[in-house]
């Protein structure tokens, strides 16, 4: 590994901004391509997302591709709502392809920029997403440096977002309200094969007291064949099969009794107690063939960060509230009540 020092980065920057804009050329996220060749700056206050190729060496500047201001308009397209967001549309996928395109979006700016808090990169680095604070969520093609679409407004604030590794054009979500969305960026669709579990997310999973902070994949695909999603929060991480249903093992449901009575006398397996869905094996609600889902760990707290390094290697950053509580300042106001 090797570190190259780019001077004179802030001047192809400036140069890059519309000279009418009057604002910082800070940044608010930074992202680089998989493969190092291109840099994603959001500015901080115009709310600009910028594009560099850059330099094998520290012998030339990096070269300024494209400027996207779409967070910084406003969208005359109807405010949507994805069809897995609690109901309140049709239940059947969105096709996007003809309401959302570059010419739906008017010159008029909003009377206040929203900030660009997130942004991810597909491992192929062909797509790139960005999510402000309005919740709108734009999707830019890095092959053809073209505006692709942009995503249904939706309900709550996004804390995370990537792309799929073993499928580069699957787009998974997380929203404030521990809810989980699946967009292919490809097709401009939700998947039908991801709707039943984004609209079935069990309570225990959607009541967590912490939201979402992240998500992640492993970077090697799992031998199951499987989409395979860590989700975590600031006390827990949570393992979501996302092609697979919720089910009736593991963190949705309760254990039963072992057996029960019926009303003749005659012992009676928990099994045929209640019927499970048609989704889930009839050997059992516990039984080993039972789809189990929503696993979670709650061994690691308070967590900072959590990312694969490599197939079968984490980092798990943790910050102890003792800690932050210790560098705090003293009290402003003592009571005396009882002191001498």
């Amino acid at each position: 590994m090797s570190i190259a020092r780019v001077k004179g980065f802030a001047a192809v920057l400036e140069d890059s901004i519309p000279a009418a804009v009057d604002s910082s050329v800070g940044a608010t996220v930074l992202n680089f391509t998989p493969d190092s060749q291109k840099l994603v700056v959001c500015t901080s206050e115009s709310s600009f997302v910028a594009i560099y190729h850059l330099p094998q060496g520290n012998t030339s500047l990096p070269q300024s591709l494209r400027t996207f201001d779409h967070h910084r308009l406003r969208n005359v397209s109807p405010n949507n709502v994805p069809p897995n967001a609690g109901g309140t549309m049709a239940t059947g996928d969105v096709d996007m392809g003809d309401l959302f395109d570059e010419d739906t979006f008017v010159t008029k700016q909003l009377s206040v920029i929203p900030t660009i808090t997130r942004t991810a990169i597909s491992q192929d680095c062909q797509w790139l997403v960005g999510a402000d604070e309005l919740k709108r969520v734009h999707v830019y093609n890095l092959d053809s440096l073209q505006y692709h679409c942009a995503l249904p407004t939706f309900p709550h604030a996004i804390q995370a977002l990537s792309f799929d590794p073993s499928d580069h054009g699957t787009l998974v979500i997380g929203l404030a309200n521990n809810t989980i969305h699946v967009f292919n960026v490809e097709s401009r669709t939700f998947p039908d094969w991801s709707i039943p579990l984004c609209s079935n997310l069990p309570k225990r999973f959607t009541h967590l007291h912490d939201p979402i902070l992240g998500l992640t994949f492993n970077p090697t695909p799992p031998k199951d064949g499987h989409r395979k999603v860590l989700f975590w929060g600031f006390t827990w991480m949570c393992s979501v099969k996302l092609d697979s249903p919720v089910g009736w093992g593991g963190f949705s449901k309760k254990r039963r009794r072992e057996h029960q009575t019926t009303p003749n006398g005659t012992p009676q397996s928990c099994a045929n107690v209640g019927k499970p869905p048609a989704n889930v094996s009839a050997e059992g609600p516990f039984g080993q063939t039972q789809p189990k889902n929503f696993t979670v760990l709650t061994h690691y707290r308070p967590l900072l960060f959590v990312d694969f390094l490599d197939c079968g290697e984490m980092i798990i950053v943790e910050r102890p509230l003792v800690d932050v509580m210790s560098a705090m300042p003293p009290a402003f106001f003592k009571p005396k009540y009882g002191s001498s």
